[in-house]
């Protein structure tokens, strides 16, 4: 295709074919070139076909805007669309297209990461997984009876449910130390595990098919709750995790109860989960045994490297830690659990020095945040964490600047939520509670000015590092769906086009499943909504 929406492809598309390689195969024709589509786009480079003796003297490619790759090409981007025109299963004429991200090769989108694993060993780890048999020669072959409804399964496609696979929980509430066996509960319909919440009422787990690091069921969101689309078996991205918070709902060694399910309805797999009196659960929580948390200080006289801190004698659930100030007489700091950078425990606000600042965590949300402490070089200054129950309370200790105390907040004062937004030259208005009482509903108000549409965001604790915004930029209500909050929020904001004078009413709306709904807006006084675009 040389021309799409007006503009024109300068390039030649790369074109090669699977057939050199491995044969005309008929029905399989098309599934063997997605095959190799997936293996380019793991490089984002063309494999080559195969050299041939003699072409065939009947093709015109004259004209023909491609170029047959008979070498390796290089894409030039880590990214692209890499599609096959063939036979399909049934014999018609069948089109799959994919778009990938390098995953291994110079184009590595990953870096820091193991390449993936493209030699025959996949092939044989992943034999070994789904246990495919060989029919030995002379042998009837498992299915020549078609009893086909052996072949159903919980997932239809993929893993079947039930069988020889086995799958397993890991997660924060043993410290990511060790995966444990999930079980299957007939009347539960589902593989179950349970375990006790620990001291900060917050937990983040995901599930692990046959104890394979690439063979992981995660969300498809970080810190997901349980309306997330279940990902998986596969390669898991950092953070892609479950959170489960009964910080408003439970006490401290509430046993939690994880399903991790199928739903014939919606043929989609589902990971659910509630605080749990049934005696099978509870008794899978005491044998786990009550795992011991870790609280590492993170600071600046040492470079940022963890330091483990010490458990109070004294005060149940506190953690001790002394440093000394340096040269420049200013120091930064701030909390982990279990050295796992997802369970940051962080001012609300960078290096401020009031009392007032709330403690947020623990999560992923740090960006750069600290606390800070200021003092003579060589000042000697305590550090005391105390975490029971969900609430954290950091207290500080130096000669320069006394004593400070830092509590967490509850309910819906844990965060904050601002408008970032362009009718106040980009400054932060504060959102309130919904007025009607309706949990994590938030609300603001705003008369729109002269100038034409307005765009904004919607930031926690005013920092634009954790912005909800649109896929794509000056979108109108309802036509994208909420993404954060994250950093990717750069030119990506919702655009208000009504009357100059309208009370704009902006909604905040964290409890809908649906991420379209997420942020809405409308006018409720002052005059009437112009023509959006």
């Amino acid at each position: 295709m040389m021309t799409h929406e007006g503009a024109v492809r300068e390039h030649p598309l790369v074109k090669t074919s699977s057939k050199s390689n491995l044969g005309h195969t008929e029905m399989c024709a098309g599934m063997l070139g997605i095959m190799k589509c997936v293996v380019m786009g793991n490089q984002a480079a063309s494999a080559p076909n195969l050299h041939l003796h003699a072409l065939n003297p009947h093709m015109d490619t004259n004209a023909y805007p491609v170029y047959f790759s008979s070498e390796f090409v290089d894409q030039g981007k880590p990214v692209g669309y890499f599609g096959v025109s063939s036979f399909g299963f049934g014999g018609s004429n069948a089109r799959g297209d994919i778009w990938a991200r390098a995953q291994t090769g110079y184009m590595n989108t990953n870096p820091g990461n193991d390449l993936l694993d493209l030699s025959f060993n996949r092939i044989c780890k992943f034999a070994d997984l789904f246990h495919a048999q060989v029919v030995k020669p002379g042998k009837e072959p498992h299915l020549a009876k078609e009893d086909w409804e052996e072949l159903t399964g919980d997932y239809l496609t993929g893993d079947p449910f039930e069988g020889a696979n086995a799958f397993y929980c890991e997660g924060s509430f043993n410290g990511w130390r060790s995966t444990e066996r999930m079980h299957y509960l007939e009347d539960k319909g589902g593989h179950a595990f349970a375990f006790a919440m620990g001291d900060t009422l917050m937990e983040q787990f995901r599930i692990v098919c046959n104890r394979f690091d690439d063979a992981i069921v995660f969300p498809a969101a970080k810190m997901a709750d349980q309306e997330a689309l279940v990902l998986g078996p596969g390669e898991a991205p950092a953070g892609y995790r479950w959170l489960v918070d009964v910080r408003d709902t439970a006490r401290q060694g509430a046993v939690l109860m994880i399903i991790f399910s199928y739903d014939a309805a919606t043929k989609q797999k589902r990971v659910t989960w509630e605080i749990s009196q049934d005696e099978r659960a509870k008794a899978l929580a005491d044998s786990l045994g009550r795992h011991k948390h870790e609280y590492q200080v993170v600071g600046s006289w040492n470079n940022f490297q963890p330091q483990v801190m010490r458990r109070s004698t004294k005060k149940p659930g506190a953690y001790e830690f002394e440093f000394r100030i340096g040269l420049y007489g200013h120091e930064e700091f701030r909390f982990m659990r279990d050295g796992d950078k997802f369970q940051t425990i962080y001012p609300a606000k960078n290096r401020s020095l009031t009392r007032d600042v709330p403690v947020r965590g623990p999560d992923h949300f740090a960006g750069e945040k600290y606390w800070s402490c200021i003092g003579e070089t060589g000042d000697l200054v305590r550090l005391e964490l105390q975490v029971a129950e969900g609430d954290i309370t950091v207290t500080t200790e130096n000669s320069a600047q006394g004593s400070k105390v830092f509590k967490s907040l509850r309910g819906s004062f844990r965060r904050r939520y601002f408008v970032y937004s362009q009718w106040t030259d980009w400054g932060f208005t504060p959102m309130g509670l919904d007025p009607r009482g309706a949990a994590r509903v938030y609300r603001l108000e705003f008369a729109m000015p002269d100038g034409g549409p307005q765009s904004f965001q919607i930031v926690v604790d005013e920092d634009v590092h954790q912005a909800f915004h649109p896929e794509l930029g000056f979108a109108d209500q309802l036509m994208s769906p909420t993404q954060g909050p994250d950093a990717k929020g750069p030119g990506l904001c919702w655009s208000v086009d009504e009357l100059p004078g309208s009370l704009v009413e902006i909604t905040l709306n964290l409890a809908t499943a649906d991420r379209m709904e997420t942020v809405t807006w409308k006018v409720v006084g002052g005059g009437q909504a112009a023509l959006t675009y």
